[in-house]
């Protein structure tokens, strides 16, 4: 029988039986239900579903191949007796009994009997069977539009693309839903030479060298929005040994996100952020550390940053619609630092920030002028802080005090950035006050060569420590030039933290400066780059005493794709 007869057999099986007995004899005259079908429910067929035709004994021959290499011409073994003419009833099927039907003879007619029976019944689908999907029907109860909203969102492959340094990029089809994913690492390679120094002879002390090789930073990040551009979020993991404060002991210091947080911006002059996130408190810090000009951030900028905390703030990158000139951010955090989830006293931090760009817009975010701005462009800022009842002595950061207790800490800085064809200059000042709530917890007593004291019945001696607050102020100066047609820039800095007080018992910050130089070679940008930088720093105690010194080399590549 030729697949132009079975089709046809099985729309005429279907006209005689009704759509229901039509599917059960598909399935009987499938070879696996001619072979399990009994010889009751062939005897009971109708007679005109029965076949004369069909030979008692089958051909001993095997059945030929039904596809593209099947002879054309020649009667089919499985053909039924020719019609006695023009307006005869169809061909009658064949007999169902297993005692006369060969399984692999009938397999082809079968299936193509089946396959007609199935494609007449394609827009009756059965519901009882399962993964077969409920007819959509509007429910009045739900809210108008969130069956769309949450509705499958085809991908626009035509506009997905990877960009250099940003990562893939890809988007739904009606631009609500968009997702970029990237992946940066900075390998980094260290040597330090320590000589540790006597306040009162600078001959005396120690003198160490020491190396490193390690991943300092590999993260990988995911921004883009949900529903709509307005919602846009950014996540951020960290998990180089550093990023997660990895412990001698092998525990870790920190969970390995950094950043987590949802923005919505529907209001030019009130955009909401919310989450944990780099405070906006000082420029150098919130710059990307794969956007700097030198292989790390300043010395000053150690001391003094605010790092990331869990909260929220409203902010605006272009208060008043001037033409992006002024910025503002406005927030309240938990004061507990990354990774808070504790329940927590009420001592918040709160923060005001201020940026205004007199010349214009510009990426005032990145250090170097990696577009060589063919005009000036310039940036002030200043910013604000207030942590109540902080439990490190240095705000959100830093140890918690010898004595156990706490702190009020109030800090303020200024900042500007400079760029013009290819030239940058940035500066910042700082500045902190601590006010300490002494606490009560006591330390062992240590005598004059560090060796920790006892009483008479060998219990040690100890009595309560109270750490002086880390007053101080600090600033650095940084510049670098791109070489014009190259890919290679110059940088130095100079950078300073020093105590404000009369003694030890004002401030528990040791004078500090830095000097550093190098440069750096972008293989493409930011993103691909080979950095070079040495160091030199030293350390003065109250007195002005030299304390320490250290040289420092570091070499650095960066991929972020």
């Amino acid at each position: 029988m030729t697949r132009r007869n079975a089709l046809r057999s099985g729309r005429d099986t279907r006209r005689h039986l009704g759509p229901s007995r039509a599917l059960f004899a598909a399935v009987l005259l499938s070879p696996a239900g001619a072979l399990a079908a009994p010889a009751s429910i062939a005897a009971s067929a109708a007679p005109e579903e029965r076949s004369s035709a069909q030979p008692a004994n089958p051909p001993s021959n095997p059945p030929h191949e039904v596809g593209p290499s099947a002879p054309a011409s020649g009667p089919s073994p499985l053909a039924p007796a020719p019609s006695p003419g023009v307006g005869t009833d169809p061909a009658p099927l064949p007999a169902l009994g297993a005692s006369t039907l060969n399984p692999a003879a009938t397999g082809t007619a079968a299936t193509a009997t089946a396959e007609g029976v199935a494609s007449a019944n394609e827009s009756e689908p059965d519901l009882s069977e399962p993964g077969t999907p409920e007819p959509k029907t509007e429910n009045p109860l739900r809210p108008p539009g969130e069956e769309a909203l949450l509705d499958a969102h085809p991908v626009a492959m035509e506009k997905a693309r990877f960009r250099p340094g940003k990562g893939l990029e890809i988007s739904s089809e009606d631009g609500r839903f968009s997702l970029i994913t990237r992946l940066r690492a900075q390998l980094r390679y260290t040597f330090e030479h320590d000589g540790m120094l006597e306040e009162d002879d600078a001959t005396q002390g120690t003198d160490t060298m020491q190396q490193s090789l390690q991943l300092r930073r590999a993260r990988l990040q995911f921004v883009g929005h949900i529903f709509n551009k307005h919602n846009k979020f950014k996540a951020e993991i960290g998990i180089s040994p550093k990023d997660m404060g990895l412990q001698s002991g092998g525990g870790m210091k920190h969970s390995p996100m950094l950043t987590w947080y949802f923005e919505f911006d529907y209001l030019r002059d009130a955009t909401v952020r919310m989450g944990q996130y780099k405070i906006p408190y000082n420029r150098q810090r919130v710059i990307s550390s794969g956007n700097l000009m030198l292989v790390d951030r300043s010395l000053a900028n150690g001391e003094f940053n605010l790092d990331r905390d869990v909260g929220f703030d409203l902010r605006s990158k272009d208060l008043g619609g001037l033409g992006k000139k002024l910025r503002y951010y406005a927030g309240i955090y938990l004061g507990e630092g990354r990774d808070s989830y504790r329940p927590t006293d009420f001592g918040m931090q709160y923060l005001v920030r201020v940026e205004y760009l007199p010349l214009g817009n510009f990426k005032d975010y990145h250090e170097s002028d990696m577009r060589r701005i063919g005009k000036p462009r310039l940036s002030l800022g200043g910013a604000a802080s207030f942590i109540d009842n902080a439990k490190n002595n240095r705000g959100i950061k830093g140890k918690t005090p010898t004595d156990g207790g706490r702190t009020d800490v109030f800090s303020a800085t200024g900042d500007f950035m400079f760029k013009y064809s290819g030239l940058s200059v940035q500066g910042a000042m700082f500045y902190r006050k601590g006010i300490r709530d002494f606490g009560t917890d006591e330390l062992p007593v240590l005598d004059a060569d560090g060796n920790e004291q006892t009483d008479g019945n060998g219990d040690l001696v100890t009595a309560v420590v109270e750490e002086a607050p880390r007053t101080a102020l600090g600033w650095h100066g940084q510049v670098g030039y791109l070489i014009p047609h190259l890919p290679i820039e110059f940088a130095g800095r100079y950078a300073q933290v020093r105590p404000i007080g009369e003694d030890a018992s004002d401030s528990s910050v040791k004078r500090s400066d830095e000097v550093v130089g190098g440069f750096s070679y972008y293989i493409a940008g930011h993103p691909t780059k080979l950095q070079f930088d040495y160091t030199h720093g030293w350390q003065r105690s109250m007195t002005d005493a030299l304390a320490k010194q250290y040289d420092m080399v570091r070499v650095q590549l960066q991929l972020a794709f």
